[in-house]
């Protein structure tokens, strides 16, 4: 009976320790590409990081729920005229797998977005993925033939919301994307000729104070059971 009812707490407090979600928080990250890979155009453009610097995005933060699902992204940026801004859309790959699973596209009218479910190769292959991209043109101060937002299909949709590049950060939330506590890689272009793009892997924190409680328990309990055992 003793051991039954110590095999019951260690089993309990091992099911709260993998239940238990990351806590809501906020996370960092950079701006560490020129450009997606693979989509190199193979001119000077490969070269600049943010050509023409406006905007000139710095990286930003992505937010987790209580169950680690991710529900906001920011794009901090240093300077922006807002009136010759037209955001990308904001593409999200769970598993870090190289397909967009996720991609949040705005409206136009600075509040309200579309979230869309899909299944999206990154790599270019001309004739096929081009054609689920709207792609940036040439110009002064445009990255050619790069990515900017997604060709919507038949896909399953719902809403969200995103803000302008009227202050920084601009700013996608509104969704709740299941990230299944793998790598994910945000993908965005600050405009749609391209000039400053991020593709950033993030993660998922481990709960790592839960780990530590659930040591704690386990070693309590074994120390608990000596002593039990004795009487």
């Amino acid at each position: 009976m003793k051991k039954s009812l110590f095999l019951i707490f260690v089993i309990s407090t091992l099911f709260l320790i993998g239940t238990t979600p990351v806590m809501a928080t906020s996370f960092s990250f950079g701006d560490g590409s020129i450009y997606w890979p693979t989509w190199g155009n193979g001119t000077s453009d490969d070269l600049d990081d943010d050509i023409g610097n406006d905007p000139k995005l710095t990286g930003g933060q992505y937010y987790l729920d209580a169950s680690g699902n991710l529900t906001q992204v920011d794009f901090t940026f240093s300077y922006a005229n807002a009136a010759i801004i037209t955001p990308g859309d904001l593409f999200i790959d769970v598993g870090a797998d190289n397909t967009w699973d996720y991609v949040v596209a705005p409206s136009g009218d600075g509040v309200h977005a579309t979230l869309y479910t899909l299944g999206l190769a990154l790599s270019s292959i001309k004739g096929d993925n081009d054609s689920r991209y709207v792609m940036s043109s040439s110009g002064s101060n445009f990255r050619e033939d790069h990515p900017v937002k997604y060709v919507a299909g038949r896909d399953t949709t719902s809403s969200a919301y995103y803000s302008t590049f009227t202050s920084s950060p601009v700013s996608f939330s509104g969704f709740s994307i299941g990230l299944n506590n793998d790598a994910f890689i945000i993908g965005f272009v600050a405009n749609t000729c391209a000039n400053d793009v991020i593709f950033e892997k993030a993660s998922v924190p481990e709960p790592g104070p839960m780990l530590l409680f659930g040591a704690f328990m386990i070693g309590m309990a074994t120390i608990g059971k000596k002593k039990y055992f004795k009487k």
